[in-house]
């Protein structure tokens, strides 16, 4: 954002710590993670675990400036903020890692650079407004790029580390997906590492099974579901680490109905498919490929949906957890019905414009891939008075009024008790938008990509390792 001095105020001095914000996300890298860390090919999980640092950094600095600016009308300097925030991020992650001296990396600079570009956007929006907010959902290629800057300054300092591949792991569940059918033939090898295209074990079973058109798609179905699953499983569990297993196995269960109703559109997809060919082998149709092209298509399409809706999810879940143990010091146990009653209306609240009843049902993925500032906003408000509800059911305090609708008129009376734990709530659910915006725009075409292939067989490489993702970008904004 380009500024023309003469319009620009110096910035109070300002002493920025963002060690409290950066030591969590240390301590919550896993081994695994440091390793692709430092091999410059960090996975999915992680990278979204950096977006949120990113976003956490951005909207931390964001108010402390505006605090700092109280009284100011006139616009801050990029070149001030960068100023202030000095070196204060590296320094950050130095201190967390104890690690003794910084790294000597450009990705320091360049990421300081990206993100005092980002805060002094949002100062100078929140300073052009009466009620000089620190909120707003940051733009998802802007955050792509600093994701990829953090991500090589990362690199830098896990090379300096002693890493073992047994520091921090992550959480390993004793809970099993549901077995998937006996396998049609007795003495079948088990499944590779790598799985087998479906398209692959279909004609396998073409071959070895007389036993009709029905058994065979019932067999497409589960292979299809239990790679969708696979793949999903690889982003969203390191997400779900701190879950309950009681609300990790809730949450699964919900999730694998989402996974069985994808599976069963894609196994339609690829019926259709192999019966076009059969008619293009009977000479009955010459335009296999512009097919294939299709299917391919949509079954990418159908992965994005399922991949998005999940990833919001377990984000949501992930933000509830981490909330309750900051304003719950002895939380009592939740019930079944509590958690099924939430887990209903984070549903109906990702289905449905505004999480209101009747509303036009859209997928996760349209949602925030198009994202308007008054439909953000709105949702954003349904989503705080979800979670809101959901967790000061369990204080003491519980004469909570409901919220008051009327039209486009809102109003949620939030009890004085409660006013810093529903800002709280609010702060996070302005940070899962800017998450899921950047997550869908930027991520999930190649990560339902991934899926594709291993469902329907390789073709031309996909755009490949996660770090590429998030610096291989334009860097045009």
């Amino acid at each position: 954002m380009a500024m023309n001095s003469q319009q620009t105020e110096a910035m109070p001095e300002l002493r920025v710590t963002l060690f409290p914000i950066v030591e969590p996300f240390v301590q919550g890298v896993t081994g695994d993670q440091w390793l692709l860390l430092r091999s410059g090919k960090p996975d999915d999980a992680t990278l979204i675990v950096v977006a949120d640092l990113v976003v956490e950094v951005v909207t931390s600095l964001t108010k402390a400036i505006l605090a700092a600016c109280t009284g100011m009308k006139t616009s801050v300097s990029e070149e001030s903020i960068r100023s202030s925030l000095g070196d204060a991020l590296s320094q950050s992650i130095a201190q967390a890692l104890d690690v003794a001296s910084q790294v000597e990396d450009d990705s320091v600079e360049l990421c300081a650079a990206v993100i005092s570009k980002e805060v002094a956007e949002s100062v100078n929006s929140a300073l052009s407004t009466p009620m000089h907010t620190a909120e707003r959902v940051i733009r998802p290629r802007r955050l792509n790029i600093m994701v990829g800057h953090l991500c090589t300054m990362l690199k830098a300092f896990a090379g300096k580390m002693r890493i073992r591949r047994s520091q921090r792991r992550t959480r390993q569940r004793k809970l099993s997906p549901a077995p998937l059918e006996k396998p049609l033939v007795d003495n079948e090898e088990p499944r590779a590492e790598s799985p087998v295209s479906v398209v692959s074990l279909l004609i396998g079973v073409q071959e070895q099974s007389s036993s009709g058109d029905s058994v065979i798609d019932i067999r497409k179905q589960k292979s299809v579901e239990e790679l969708i699953d696979q793949e999903l499983r690889k982003i969203t569990d390191p997400v779900l680490d701190d879950l309950p297993d009681q609300v990790y196995a809730l949450l699964q269960e919900e999730c694998s109905l989402e996974i069985a109703n994808t599976a069963m559109g894609i196994t339609a997809l690829l019926t259709q498919q192999e019966e076009n060919q059969e008619r293009t082998h009977d000479g009955k149709s010459t335009s296999q490929h512009n097919q294939e092209t299709k299917c391919k298509q949509g079954v990418k399409l159908r992965v994005k949906k399922c991949l998005a809706k999940r990833v919001a999810k377990a984000w949501i879940h992930r933000m509830v957890v981490k909330l309750q143990k900051k304003f719950h010091p002895e939380p009592k146990a939740e019930t079944t019905k509590s958690m099924m009653s939430l887990m209903s209306g984070v549903s109906a609240l990702l289905m449905t414009e505004g999480g209101e009843k009747g509303g036009k049902e859209i997928s996760v993925f349209k949602r925030f891939k198009n994202f308007s500032s008054v439909k953000h906003l709105v949702f954003i408000e349904a989503l705080s008075d979800m979670l809101y509800r959901h967790i000061a059911s369990g204080m003491s305090h519980s004469d909570f009024p409901e919220p008051v609708r009327h039209s486009s008129v809102r109003t949620l009376l939030v009890p004085q008790v409660h006013a810093n734990m529903y800002a709280e709530i609010r702060k996070q659910a302005w940070r899962f938008v800017s998450l899921m915006s950047w997550f869908v725009n930027t991520q999930v075409a190649t990560q339902s990509q991934r899926v594709q292939q291993a469902i329907m067989g390789p073709e031309a490489p996909c755009q490949s390792e996660a770090l590429e993702r998030g610096e291989a970008l334009e860097h045009a904004l």
